[in-house]
């Protein structure tokens, strides 16, 4: 099955947004409004502090890092395998002292917490990426997983430029679990998913 990185590549920051989580007509709140329901999950699970220090897993422009840092004073990292959402996330940010980016992060056991809000879906090798956490992860770190429970994976751009997103069968809920052990869980909004808390072992 081909893999279209590109999908993720922009050039102008509404595009990024509308990347990082789609447009709704009917709500022109939602990026704000998940964002911070997203933040008050994880500030409910009583993981973070202003000493912790979080890898934004496919952290896109910058939505969900922004608000952590305001809302923590924490250190993130943000990955993306997009070179402009990382240069559209310093920007949208503007904390150098407290966010850096990178399109990888593989430093063993220096992370506290790794979020990952709608990234291990659409990844082309995620065993490659839920072993990475695990590894990033100090002893007894978190993650907090948000995801759809099926893949979304680039696979083609259509006439109208929109993109083909094919579903490999690969059950990241499953494999997750075999690594981690769940802790907690809330349900994300109206959507039929949840927002899930792991602890590494």
């Amino acid at each position: 099955m081909p893999y279209i990185k590109e999908t993720f590549d922009v050039t102008t920051f509404p595009q990024a947004k509308n990347v990082v989580l789609s447009d709704d007509p009917d709500n022109p709140n939602k990026f704000n409004e998940e964002t911070e329901f997203l933040v008050n999950a994880i500030r409910d699970f009583n993981i973070v502090t202003s000493q912790s220090v979080i890898l934004d897993f496919g952290c896109g422009m910058g939505r969900v890092a922004k608000k952590l840092i305001e809302t923590f004073d924490c250190n993130i990292f943000g990955t993306d395998i997009s070179p402009s959402m990382l240069q559209f996330a310093n920007i949208y940010v503007s904390k150098p002292k407290q966010f850096k980016t990178s399109k990888s992060y593989t430093d063993k056991e220096t992370i506290d917490v790794c979020l990952s809000a709608f990234v291990i879906q659409h990844t082309e090798s995620p065993v490659v990426e839920i072993n990475n956490i695990y590894d990033v992860l100090k002893p007894n770190g978190y993650l907090v997983l948000l995801n759809e429970h099926k893949r979304f994976v680039p696979t083609d751009v259509d006439s109208q430029r929109y993109v083909v997103w094919n579903d490999d069968g690969f059950d990241v809920h499953g494999y997750v679990g075999t690594r981690f052990t769940k802790i907690n869980s809330v349900q994300y909004m109206s959507q039929t998913t949840e927002i899930i808390l792991y602890q590494k072992g």
